[in-house]
C-alpha cells in the first residue's frame, strides 16, 4: 500500500464511472482525493458511497483548476508524492503502479504514462494527430523529450509538488506541468501505459478547439517568459 501517495483524481459529471476507478485505485493507494469540479449529476454521491475523500469546487473551473487544488492540497499536507489519474476509466491501477516507482525508487521528479511507446491498445486517429501535435509543440517550446504530453496519468515527488503552481485553469495544465518541471530543471521519466478508449472518452475528452486553445496558450506562455 503507498500510504505517502496521494492520487488526485479530477472529476466531473463522473457518475457512472467513478466508482469503479476509485474501487481498483483503493485497493492499492489509501489516500485518494476526488477533486469534483462543481458536477451536475450524481458525481459527489457516488464518491461518498466508495468511501473517497471529496473537495467540491462552488463553479466549474476547468481540468487545471481541478488539479491545482489537488496538487495544493498534497503541498499542505506534506505528502511525499502526488499522482494523477482521470476518473472516466481510462486507466488502470496497475498502471497507476508503474508510473509511480519511478518517484518512489528517486530516478525522476516526474513521472508520466505514455500510452505511445509500446501501443497497447488503439486511440482514435483523430486523438493521436491532436496529442502529436501538441507534444511536439511543448518539446519545442520548453525543451522536454516526452511522447504523450497530453496524459492524465503522472506521477511526482515532493520537490515537484512544491513548484505545482498551476496557472491555466483548462486542458492546456498538461503541457504547463511539462513547462513548470523545464522551469525548475525537474527530471521526467515516461513509462508505457496501456491505451483504454470507447466512445465515452472520445466524447469526453479533448477536442479539437481544445487542442487549438492549448496550442495557443503555450506559445504565448513561451513568449511570455522570453520577456522575464
Amino acid at each position: 500500500m503507498h500510504e505517502d501517495v496521494l492520487v488526485i483524481v479530477p472529476a466531473y459529471n463522473e457518475a457512472t464511472r467513478i466508482g469503479a476507478v476509485l474501487d481498483a485505485l483503493g485497493d492499492v493507494f489509501p489516500n485518494i482525493l476526488v477533486v469534483d469540479d462543481c458536477s451536475e449529476d450524481d458525481t459527489r454521491e457516488v464518491v461518498h458511497r466508495h468511501g473517497a475523500r471529496i473537495v467540491s469546487h462552488p463553479l466549474n473551473r476547468g481540468l487545471g483548476g481541478a488539479l491545482g487544488t489537488g496538487f495544493a492540497i498534497a503541498r499542505m499536507e506534506g505528502f511525499e508524492y502526488a499522482a494523477t489519474c482521470d476518473a472516466d476509466g481510462q486507466h488502470t491501477a496497475d498502471d497507476l503502479e508503474r508510473v509511480v516507482a519511478p518517484v518512489i525508487e528517486g530516478t525522476a521528479d516526474i513521472v508520466i504514462g505514455s500510452r505511445f511507446i509500446e501501443r497497447d491498445g488503439e486511440m482514435p486517429q483523430v486523438k493521436t494527430l491532436g496529442n502529436s501535435f501538441l507534444t511536439t509543440l511543448t518539446n519545442m517550446l520548453f525543451g522536454s523529450r516526452v511522447t504523450d504530453s497530453q496524459s492524465g496519468l503522472r506521477a511526482m515527488n515532493r520537490r515537484a509538488i512544491e513548484v505545482m503552481d498551476i496557472y491555466y485553469d483548462d486542458y492546456a495544465v498538461s503541457s504547463e506541468i511539462i513547462k513548470i518541471a523545464a522551469q525548475n530543471h525537474l527530471t521526467i521519466e515516461e513509462v508505457p501505459i496501456a491505451t483504454l478508449y470507447e466512445d465515452y472518452h472520445v466524447e469526453r475528452g479533448t477536442q479539437v478547439w481544445h487542442g487549438t486553445s492549448i496550442a495557443t496558450k503555450m506559445v504565448r506562455a513561451f513568449f511570455r517568459d522570453l520577456k522575464r
